[in-house]
């Protein structure tokens, strides 16, 4: 047996069309007159919810419409009936809790109880259960002694970002938070003491593909920053290779690219293949059989090469004077790659572009014009920079790293 819901005076839905809907003439059978139609039925899915569109002119207001006698719009799915007591031009249907496929039949009636031909259409709401599938992705931390930075996740396939708020307590037990409008952007915890373990709570508004409605998804986290212990870990885990290189405000700090830290794989450089080696015999720390980069150093190519996105190259720096650097590398290339900059693994660049420079020989400094000059402040101290290929279509060749002081 149908339940039926009577809405009377509602106010969400109350839109219909003008007079050239009147229809009559399309619902006479046997002498009897029936109410105008609807033009169509299209779904759009909701949070629990779906909205349906009923007529070709729009969403409009009540008090255009006159579907020939029509006085109440009516819709039924599963076991139960919706009365709206004027003609719509949409409605909205919610409360609906269950993930599975919902059918709708939606007609008009006039005052005597007649029904015009009904429009049907189907749509799955997104529930509860839907939200549960939806996964985000971790983000990156990094952490200093009285700092940390969170890395937010990028888009997903399932879903877009839209914002994110974020709410932590600092060393001083005070509530510290904060919004994002774009979530790629970085969460940044002040005001903490080493080795401290903070809870941060991040919400995620989310827009799921192909529904209307954001959805809020949160998500708590645990960091801690680092103590002089783990910090000094990370600082031995790779050595300058013919340094120290040293940086200050009087002469620019200049690393050529194949003297990339001491180390190995996975800590002083990541390389995805074996098939290349050095030319000629350059370093002598390279382990056979292993992922080793490729080298140049005679022939013009002064560089590292050989590079496939994803790969990168670690350097140890002495700082000695604290202050704003520009950070720049000198590279060769005869397709547009990318690129981008960290330093203590915090990122301090964005997707650099590299724009063809007319071959694997021709080298200019990066970043070139209209991109933004690359400043990092720089503490005094042992400093790692790293420096990460995002795309090497063609050659891709780095001969230097440059860091000049900026006043």
């Amino acid at each position: 047996m149908k339940k039926y819901v009577i809405l009377v005076g509602i106010v969400v839905a109350l839109y219909s069309c003008n007079d050239m809907y009147d229809n009559i003439g399309d619902n006479v059978e046997a002498g009897k007159v029936y109410p105008g139609k609807f033009d169509f039925a299209k779904a759009k899915a909701g949070n629990e919810r779906v909205e349906i569109d009923l007529l070709e002119a729009g969403r409009i207001p009540s008090s255009q419409v006159n579907l020939s006698k029509a006085v109440e719009t009516v819709v039924e799915y599963s076991d139960t009936v919706v009365v709206i007591d004027s003609v719509c031009s949409w409605v909205n249907i919610t409360g609906l809790t269950l993930p599975k496929l919902y059918r709708f039949k939606i007609y008009t009636r006039d005052k005597f109880g007649n029904q015009s031909i009904p429009v049907e259409t189907t749509c799955k709401p997104f529930t509860k259960e839907d939200e549960a599938a939806l996964l985000i992705a971790v983000p990156r931390v990094t952490a200093f002694f009285e700092k940390i930075i969170v890395v937010c996740a990028t888009n997903s396939v399932l879903f877009d970002y839209c914002s994110l708020s974020y709410s932590y307590t600092d060393k001083d037990a005070v509530l510290r938070e904060g919004q994002l409008t774009n979530p790629n952007n970085e969460i940044r915890l002040d005001n903490l003491t080493a080795g401290q373990v903070i809870p941060l709570n991040i919400t995620y508004k989310v827009m799921p593909k192909g529904v209307t409605d954001t959805i809020s998804l949160v998500t708590p986290l645990i960091v801690k920053t680092t103590t002089q212990e783990i910090w000094d870990a990370y600082v031995a885990l790779t050595s300058p290779y013919n340094g120290p290189h040293y940086v200050n405000m009087t002469t620019p700090c200049l690393i050529k690219g194949y003297d990339f830290d001491f180390g190995g794989e996975g800590k002083a450089f990541h390389d995805s293949n074996t098939a290349f080696g050095f030319n000629p015999p350059y370093r002598t720390d390279y382990t056979a059989g292993v992922p080793n980069v490729d080298v140049y150093t005679t022939g013009g190519y002064d560089c590292t090469g050989g590079s496939v996105a994803g790969e990168w190259l670690l350097y140890t720096i002495d700082v000695q004077d604290a202050g704003t650097y520009l950070l720049e590398v000198n590279v060769a290339t005869d397709n547009n790659n990318s690129f981008h900059f960290e330093v203590d693994e915090e990122l301090v660049t964005g997707i650099v572009p590299m724009p063809n420079s007319g071959g694997g020989a021709n080298y200019r400094w990066n970043p070139v014009a209209p991109e933004p000059p690359v400043l990092v402040y720089l503490s005094t101290g042992i400093h790692k920079v790293k420096y990460y290929i995002e795309s090497a279509g063609g050659n891709h060749n780095m001969n230097a790293i440059r860091l000049t002081y900026k006043p």
